[in-house]
């Protein structure tokens, strides 16, 4: 815990002055922008989910109206979060360009000013290329900052949306075992949390074990008959109606 305020700490003292410096300004409407964006973006994901249900529903009950309206929706939804992920890359590559001049700036200036090259020559401390250390570094800074914020944000909203959506999901289709209901406040939360839990801690151990005992293309084949199964089986499933509205048809009116 103390490593990781000290981190938090040195993280604050680098990132923070940037937003107050006399370009901070534009450096937070530029990540108040991206971050709404990103918001939107799950936004979007959420909304996708219940096109998800509409259109299945509507393919279902070949409901052709529907069926028509849905890929109009889905074409607008897919335009708009092309547009948005579009436009979050350019503003995020806008601000990484705005802070890591202003850094590189405030660092190489530290660097020369008050002789500190010089008197670090007369020393012994020499260190190769220190203007190209300091550049990358801040690079690598901003970008991982940058990088790994705004995806932690956006998989903690998504996290919250879809469990918010699980949990009604629970409350409106009971759970049914058999003949018998039961009534599990957030099963399928618990559900996903147990599948993802059980595929983090099995999932490594199981591949590392069949990788190590056969090989990479001897798993490739083992499954590559379980796509053909699939479509064999998704085939049969979709000729069984059509032969048995040809039988009727055949038969004609009685």
């Amino acid at each position: 815990m103390a490593g990781f305020r000290n981190s938090a700490r040195e993280f604050t003292r680098i990132a923070v002055p940037y937003f107050r410096s006399e370009d901070g300004r534009a450096g937070r409407i530029l990540l108040v922008a991206v971050i709404a964006l990103q918001l939107f973006q799950v936004w979007l994901n959420v909304r996708f989910n219940t096109w998800y249900k509409t259109f299945y529903d509507a393919l279902q009950n070949k409901d052709w109206d529907t069926f028509i309206w849905q890929l109009g929706v889905f074409s607008v939804l897919a335009a708009f979060f092309i547009v948005s992920a579009v436009y979050q890359l350019y503003l995020q590559q806008w601000l990484q360009i705005r802070w890591r001049n202003w850094l590189t700036q405030r660092y190489l200036g530290r660097w020369l000013g008050q002789g500190t090259h010089y008197r670090m020559r007369l020393k012994g401390d020499q260190a190769d290329n220190p203007d190209q250390r300091i550049a990358d570094d801040i690079r690598q800074f901003i970008d991982s900052t940058l990088d790994i914020g705004i995806a932690l944000l956006g998989s903690i909203v998504t996290l919250v949306s879809f469990v918010v959506i699980l949990w009604t999901l629970s409350s409106a289709t009971p759970l049914m075992i058999g003949q018998q209901t039961y009534n599990v406040p957030g099963y399928l939360v618990w559900a996903a949390l147990i599948y993802a839990v059980l595929g983090t801690a099995v999932g490594p151990a199981c591949g590392g074990a069949l990788t190590g005992l056969l090989s990479w293309r001897a798993i490739f084949f083992a499954q590559a008959p379980l796509p053909a199964l699939a479509m064999l089986a998704a085939l049969v499933h979709a000729a069984s109606p059509l032969q048995a509205g040809a039988t009727t048809r055949g038969r004609g009116p009685s």
